[in-house]
């Protein structure tokens, strides 16, 4: 109770010095009030002393492929089994394991509708996709180009496959330097 009372005092200066006193603590009721903090408090200063006690990443949704698929939004595992039908998990994986690469509809439409029309297959892509951008709460992460779709890995949405990718490229960069 004294706990709550501080991290809802009056002065943010004092949420604060509590927010960064309890923030060390792994007891699930303390990350409850840090977590409520960090959604509801005015002061943005607070809601980043309190994010960074949680250990919130700065990017709003990270996907962890390596090892078996983990979503995070905001720092909270995300159950995508349970807000995803098995299609949409199968495409959402399918673009993971492609990275960042383009995906044309044609081939998309191939491998996940390959006996059906393509008015209907085209309208099945947009719904599925539709579906996890909505699920994931982000509209940002299949952004298309042309007749194709990508995976969006950067600002808000963070791929480990694809940073480890990346790291190896520019390790590869410097070697040859």
């Amino acid at each position: 109770d004294q706990i709550e009372q501080l991290v809802s005092h009056g002065e943010a200066a004092i949420r604060m010095v509590a927010i960064r006193y309890i923030g060390h603590s792994s007891k699930e009721s303390v990350r409850n009030i840090l977590k409520n903090v960090y959604r509801t408090d005015p002061d943005l200063e607070v809601r980043e002393v309190a994010k960074k006690s949680l250990k919130i990443p700065d990017s709003r949704l990270q996907m962890s492929c390596l090892g078996p698929l983990r979503i995070y939004s905001e720092g909270e595992t995300l159950d995508y089994a349970q807000s995803l039908r098995p299609l949409a998990q199968r495409l959402l994986k399918y673009f993971l394991a492609n990275g960042d690469r383009a995906i044309a509809c044609d081939k998309l439409m191939d491998v996940f509708w390959p006996e059906v029309d393509y008015d209907k297959a085209r309208h099945n892509l947009a719904t599925q996709l539709s579906v996890i951008r909505r699920s994931l709460g982000t509209q940002a992460i299949f952004p298309r180009s042309g007749d194709s779709y990508r995976l969006c890995a950067h600002g808000e949405i963070v791929v480990d496959v694809i940073e480890f990718e990346r790291c190896c490229r520019l390790g590869l960069q410097l070697l040859r330097v």
